[in-house]
């Protein structure tokens, strides 16, 4: 089910994670795994998989979580 993906995305992804903690003290699961989706979802990564990622980088670091999609998918509008 867990599958292994590039150093690079994991290295991303970590710092991203590390990163949205430090500056708003709370990792926002939904939204950094949709940036890192946009960035990385070429290299055949689902959505779910890069939540599932986020998810388990934030509970390593301990780290408070929200599930808050950003606002332009709130109001039912795309791009």
């Amino acid at each position: 089910m867990a599958r292994r993906h590039s150093g690079e995305l994991a290295l991303d992804l970590h710092a991203t994670v590390k990163e949205a903690l430090k500056r708003e003290g709370v990792v926002n699961v939904s939204a950094i795994a949709m940036k890192m989706h946009e960035q990385h979802g070429q290299k055949g990564v689902s959505l779910k998989e890069l939540e599932g990622q986020v998810l388990a980088t934030a509970l390593a670091l301990n780290a408070p979580v929200v599930f808050d999609r950003p606002d332009s998918t709130a109001n039912g509008k795309s791009g």
